[in-house]
Parts: C-alpha cells; sequence; structure tokens
C-alpha cells in the first residue's frame, strides 16, 4: 500500500493497533463474563500472579467496558458503575488485600526500583530520591496518599459509600489459601504462581514511630477488618 505520508500513516497505524491490543487483551477490566467474576487488582497484593492465574481459563475474548476503566487498577465502584448494579451484583467479586506496613515499604521500593522504567515518572522518582529515606517518603504525600502512583487507601478499592462492596477479600499473607476458596466460588481450577517476588529487609526495620502511626491512622479500616497488626 503507498501513501503521500509514510510517516504519519506509520504512526497511526501504531496508535490504532496499540488501543486494539488494549481492547483485546484479556482481563484488562477484570470482568470474565463465562465465568460470571470479576477480579479488583488492588495495587501491590499479588495482582499479576492473579492475572496470569485467569488467563488459563478458555473464554470468550472480553473487552474493556469502559474507556477508563482501560487501567487494570480500577478500583470497585468504578467497575460496579460500567457494568450495572443489577450484573455487579449477579456476578461473584473478589480482591487481595496486604499488610499496610509491608504495602508501603513495597511501594517505596517500586518508586526506586520499577518506576525509574518510565520516562514519565522521572520527576516523582528524582525527588523521592532526593528525599533520602523511607521515613521521608511516608511523610511526603506519596506516603500519605498513594499507592505506587495510584491515589488511594485499600480499603477505598474495595468499598463504596464506606461499605465493603466485593464479595471476597483475600489476604496476601494467606494466598495459597484464599485462592483454593476464589476458585471454588468461580468454578474453575486455576494454578497460583507467585510473580515478582522481592527479597528484602523485614518491613518493620524501615518504621519511625512516626511513620509507624502514621500508616495505622491511614489504613485503619483495613487494619480493623482484617485484624492486621505492626
Amino acid at each position: 500500500m503507498t501513501t503521500p505520508y509514510p510517516l504519519a500513516y506509520a504512526r497511526d497505524l501504531g496508535k490504532r493497533f496499540y488501543r486494539h491490543s488494549l481492547m483485546r487483551r484479556p482481563t484488562k477490566d477484570r470482568v470474565l463474563h463465562d465465568y460470571r467474576c470479576v477480579y479488583i487488582h488492588v495495587p501491590k497484593t499479588g495482582g499479576n500472579s492473579v492475572t496470569v492465574a485467569l488467563n488459563q481459563l478458555p473464554r470468550e475474548e472480553t473487552h474493556p467496558l469502559y474507556p477508563q476503566l482501560t487501567t487494570k487498577h480500577a478500583k470497585a465502584w468504578q467497575v460496579r458503575e460500567a457494568m450495572g448494579e443489577e450484573k455487579w451484583d449477579q456476578y461473584f467479586s473478589f480482591a487481595f488485600v496486604r499488610n499496610p506496613w509491608d504495602l508501603m515499604v513495597s511501594s517505596y521500593n517500586w518508586w526506586l526500583q520499577k518506576a525509574i522504567k518510565w520516562r514519565k515518572f522521572d520527576a516523582d522518582v528524582a525527588a523521592i530520591g532526593e528525599m533520602g529515606d523511607f521515613n521521608a517518603f511516608m511523610l511526603s504525600h506519596y506516603g500519605r496518599t498513594m499507592i505506587n502512583r495510584r491515589e488511594g487507601s485499600l480499603y477505598d478499592w474495595i468499598s463504596q459509600d464506606g461499605e465493603v462492596i466485593v464479595d471476597y477479600v483475600g489476604r496476601l499473607e494467606t494466598m495459597a489459601d484464599d485462592w483454593k476458596e476464589i476458585c471454588q466460588r468461580v468454578g474453575a481450577d486455576m494454578e497460583l504462581t507467585h510473580l515478582n517476588r522481592t527479597e528484602r529487609q523485614d518491613y518493620r526495620t524501615y518504621y519511625t514511630d512516626e511513620t509507624r502511626q502514621l500508616v495505622a491512622e491511614r489504613f485503619h479500616r483495613i487494619i480493623k477488618l482484617y485484624d492486621y497488626e505492626f
């Protein structure tokens, strides 16, 4: 095919291919209609492992429900609104949470080790690097309001109007046992492999009394609901 604007045409073709690939990507919005289930991918809670497991399921291709839900980290209320309350209530929804003190150490390491791969985060990575240590990070807006680059607390991902709307919330710390329950509810046997495992010091060694309390206050609902402790 000939075109008078080969470079512009190539760029446009590339953009269209990228959009098409997003629309075809399995579980992009984590709604599996064949199994009537919804996965809510809370950041830093084993989501890549869950995604690989879900991709084992034979099914018809799914498509993002709504343009804003092409993000893999859409919150439960966003997915519910896109699906419609009636359909949401007919599906089994599940998510995982994690010890918040451990979570925030993992988030800090994400900025230092993973975010540097993307130029769009250069300013953030530089700012966090200049802070000097984890506790300065925790006292900044990154530690006070964000998980990785997403705004919100763990509770925000699984709730709406102050109530948990996800049917089953597992814990990363008991993921293997919780996954068995999820497989039973979904009606499928899916192998779960732990991906992106990072070796580091015990999360407790990172904290001062001040930042320990900061996490306790920020994530108090999750800590109370799922019996987490420092």
